[in-house]
Formats: C-alpha cells, structure tokens, sequence
C-alpha cells in the first residue's frame, strides 16, 4: 500500500492489530485468499477464493495454489525480486534473530524459538512466512495436495 511497515512486529500481535490491514481487507484490489483468511488452498489451475464446508464441517476461506501462487509472486515483485536461491535461504535462515532467541517448550516434543525481547524483525518473518507459503504451494501443486493451514 505504499506505506513503511515498523521495523519490529510483537511476538503477541496479530496482523489485525494493524490499522493498515483493516485498510488492505477492504481494498478491491487485494481480494485475495492471504488477506481473505484462505486457510485452504486446493491444487487446481484455477481462480477463486470461497467460503465453504471443510470436511470436519467447519466453515472456511478456500482458494487455489494457483492463487496463492500468483498471490507470492506479486508480493516478490513489490519489492524483494527474490530467485528461487534467495528464497531458499530465507526458508532456512530468516524470521528469528538469533542474538536475541530463546527457546520456549511447548510441549515434550515441540518447542518454538522466541525472540527474548518480544519482538521479530518485520522484515525477516515477512521473508521468513513468504519462503514457506513458496516452498508449500510448489510442493502442493507438484504432487497434487492442497495447502492447509494447521494451527
């Protein structure tokens, strides 16, 4: 949206703490299964966002690997221009800054890396979330599975 985003993002905060998201949900232009709350994406090589029945027969925003596909290469156009090496290296290398981690047990086998101030360099977990919706939608439309969102 042409708009500087901060420079570190809250460990608690959700992107609709921001002003700006509320701006880009209502935005014409960014209809797309990201800002509309996708939690699955089907792999066909087609264009829709939906709401439907999940088959545990909860209610959810349904797309296609085709647009999330189309969606990532336009974030990558915007400003990273990023080759399939880059992002590569985002998948393994961004999101936590490392001098300033700790690692919280979630469960006995599960645990998260944590940045001990609260905060994530924006920009690193942006590169960081956008390595793995790439390598995930690359998998999906290569083996024919959908994308979903587990959480």
């Amino acid at each position: 949206m042409g708009e500087p985003l901060p420079e570190k993002f809250g460990k608690e905060a959700q992107f609709e703490d921001f002003e700006i998201s509320e701006r880009a949900y209502k935005d014409p232009k960014l209809q797309w299964s990201l800002f509309n709350g996708a939690i699955c994406w089907l792999p066909l090589e087609a264009g829709f966002v939906i709401t439907a029945e999940m088959p545990a027969g909860n209610e959810a925003v349904i797309s296609t690997t085709w647009c999330l596909l189309k969606e990532l290469e336009k974030i990558n156009s915007y400003d990273w221009n990023a080759d399939e090496a880059t992002i590569n290296r985002w998948y393994d290398e961004d999101g936590y800054e490392t001098q300033d981690s700790k690692l919280t047990k979630l469960t006995d086998n599960v645990s998260m890396i944590e940045p001990e101030s609260g905060y994530y360099d924006t920009e690193s977990l942006a590169r960081f979330a956008f390595a793995r919706f790439y390598r995930a939608v690359q998998f999906a439309q290569e083996n024919r599975v959908p994308v979903l969102m587990d959480f």
